[in-house]
């Protein structure tokens, strides 16, 4: 049986004495379905069956050993769908054409992939077809096909004798299936030269809703088919036509160096598994995208993020990030590269503007950047008008950025309301700071450090390099700042631990030289211009509602505590000392009773993409979570429009696997997710 994405390797017994087809996983080898080769009490299936991913969960499929006939005498080709634990589900019909008498398709999940061959949401079928030569005689004789069917049954691709040469079917292959070089062979011998030769077909045969790809006429995104061709043209321009289901399609990104734009006029990308850096692993040359939510989708790949891995620009044309927002998606994986919910590396005059990461739970273990919005920022790069919530976890970890490498960075107008906990670094805004700009940020939540060895908290920054006279050029760096959060902590136990409410570790900490963050060849000897100035290059920095973390600093504006204000003073305090109030990206903050917010977090938290749906109290169907409750019978649907649970009155839908369903009854269908 083909592998299907976190299930264990599987293989098909077929048991003579009781006729059915036994499924056996490896390694636990726990019988985990069997299907007997007579269903409905009539009708055999054959050994050619397979199990197709679908969504989180799989299904078995198997061709017919025998075929129906419409009223217009088109042979009708038959496969008998079938859940995981071997319950039948449905026929499906293939209408093949009243000119084939023999049809076998090929089974396997591969070609089921209803991207493989088109873009578009119908799955397509590969048969080997015996045509009749001449329908209208009364001769038998045939010719073989290869032909390429819809759930329609309409006729994508034929390959049949060549009438030229004489030349017949030989072979057929799929060559690199599901990647970008994927082609359909089709070999043909040539019995009067006794050679071979093929002919190919790049797949998909089709791809995209419309469109050109340029500026003036982009392509048109309408499936995840479509998104998943990106890498095909990586310099043109792109528009989302409508919300796209990937419906858990395991998918590793489009590995490529992105150039052009994509535009994704306030439409969702949802339920996506990135098993690779990101939408796209490489944003260079100006390139953009724009107006996109990535909605309730899973990262599993070494760094990167859920929109991009890598960002480089230039100082004549930036690459760019603009209002994209990542809500209610999940991180987990061990690496050592950085990661961040809209990019992994923002460098080089790349800018991320006007994002958000809401309801966001990453695990990142491993020794990497972790951050909100971005795992790290060099060369002149900037964050701007960046929202984060939800949970952020790895060792050198930031509400926004796990670090920057510079003094070079800029990060403004910032709110994170997150739970930030690092191993070795954790920073309301920043983790590891290299003296960086840091301006109007906004911290709520909480901020933690728990790393064994060394544990360095601060409410904007969790370490920052040690300023050195004569050498370090920037001065206030962190500035017109406020920390609301509810804790700012570090492991007591650990031989490094610190925590302050404005910065965590600096040189207040440290007056020695920090030869880790100058260069790890450099002896004091040989640099005797390094002299390390504790840290007080801090200004307008002020905490809400925490108490001072340690007594010995000077409740102050300049010092890493900052100053204590009264949430009641916040509106005046905001209002005159520069924080630009308004609604919109240029004026960007708005005062609340419970503190500030950015101009847009009402409609990304209100934005719900495809979400858990209760029908009203007077409509058929309810639905709890747990319990589907209708009115008399009722089924249940997957995306795919396959039958997978039927009721009556109430079922218990916990026996589905997590993905969106439609339930139909009577005279009311209802939308749900199984989360």
């Amino acid at each position: 049986m083909s592998d299907v994405e976190g299930y264990e390797t599987q293989f098909c017994f077929y048991l003579e004495d009781e006729d059915v087809f036994r499924f056996v996983d490896v390694p636990s080898c726990e019988t985990v379905a069997e299907i007997p080769t007579l269903i409905e009490g009539a009708t055999y299936i054959s050994t050619s069956i397979d199990r197709i991913a679908e969504g989180r969960t799989y299904s078995y499929v198997s061709s017919l050993n025998t075929a129906d006939v419409d009223a217009d005498n088109n042979a009708l080709h038959r496969l008998a769908w079938f859940d995981k634990n071997g319950n039948f589900v449905r026929y499906e019909y293939i209408n093949v054409g009243s000119d084939v008498t023999l049809a076998q398709v090929y089974v396997d999940q591969v070609a089921f992939d209803p991207y493989l061959f088109n873009t578009d949401s119908k799955r397509e079928y590969l048969f080997l077809v015996k045509v009749l030569d001449d329908p209208n005689s009364s001769s038998s004789a045939t010719s073989e096909y290869l032909r390429l069917y819809n759930e329609d049954g309409d006729i994508l691709l034929s390959q049949g004798p060549d009438t030229e040469t004489g030349a017949k079917l030989s072979s057929i292959y799929l060559q690199n299936a599901g990647t970008s070089l994927a082609k359909l062979m089709v070999i043909y011998y040539q019995s009067s030269t006794d050679s071979f030769y093929a002919n190919h077909f790049a797949l998909p045969l089709s791809r995209f809703a419309g469109g050109d790809g340029t500026s003036e006429n982009p392509y048109h995104l309408a499936t995840a088919g479509d998104v998943m061709q990106i890498n095909s043209a990586p310099g043109a321009h792109y528009v989302v036509d409508c919300d796209i289901d990937f419906d858990y399609y395991v998918w590793g990104g489009n590995d490529c160096t992105f150039t052009g734009s994509i535009d994704g006029q306030g439409y969702a990308i949802e339920n996506m598994r990135l098993t690779g850096t990101g939408l796209v692993s490489n944003m260079f040359s100006g390139a953009s995208i724009k107006n996109l939510y990535i909605v309730d989708s899973e990262h599993t790949g070494e760094g990167g993020g859920f929109v991009a891995g890598y960002m480089g620009g230039s100082t004549s044309g930036p690459t760019r990030i603009d209002n994209v927002h990542v809500k209610n998606c999940v991180a987990e994986s061990s690496t050592y590269q950085p990661f961040g919910a809209i990019a992994g590396s923002l460098t080089v005059y790349s800018q991320i503007n006007d994002c958000s990461a809401t309801g966001v739970d990453f695990n990142i273990s491993g020794d990497s950047q972790v951050g909100g919005i971005v795992g790290e920022m060099r060369s002149s790069a900037s964050v701007s008008n960046c929202y984060v919530t939800g949970t952020i976890a790895g060792n050198v970890v930031g509400g926004i950025t796990g670090g920057t490498l510079s003094e070079d960075e800029n990060i403004v107008n910032c709110h994170v309301d997150a739970a930030v906990i690092g191993g070795s670094c954790a920073g309301g805004i920043v983790g590891d700071c290299a003296r960086s700009s840091v301006k109007f940020c906004y911290v709520e939540g909480s901020v933690e450090a728990n790393g064994d060895s060394k544990a360095q908290a601060g409410g904007i920054a969790g370490y920052i390099n040690t300023y050195y006279e004569g050498v370090t050029s920037k001065s206030t760096h962190i500035g017109n700042c406020i920390v609301a959060a509810e804790s700012i902590t570090a492991n007591p136990d650990a031989p490094t631990s610190i925590a302050h409410r404005i910065a965590g570790s600096t040189s207040y900490d440290r007056p020695e030289i920090d030869w880790d963050h100058v260069t790890s060849d450099m002896e004091y000897a040989d640099y005797p211009h390094l002299d390390p100035v504790v840290e007080a290059y801090f200004g307008d920095n002020y905490a809400i509602g925490l108490a001072l973390i340690d007594g010995t600093v000077e409740d102050a504006t300049t010092t890493t505590e900052g100053k204590t204000i009264a949430i009641e003073d916040l509106e005046s305090h905001v209002t005159s000392t520069g924080w630009a109030l308004g609604e919109d990206s240029s004026n960007p903050w708005k005062v609340l009773a419970e503190g500030m917010a950015l101009y847009y977090e009402d409609a990304v938290n209100d934005f719900s993409g495809i979400v858990s749906a209760v029908a009203p109290a007077n409509k058929a169907i309810t639905f709890d979570g747990t319990t589907i409750k209708a009115e008399g019978q009722f089924a249940v649907y997957n995306t795919s429009g396959m039958l997978v649970l039927k009721g009556n009155g109430e079922a218990n839908a916990s026996q589905l696997g997590k993905g969106i369903y439609i339930v139909a009854a009577a005279n009311s269908t209802l939308k749900i997710v199984i989360r």
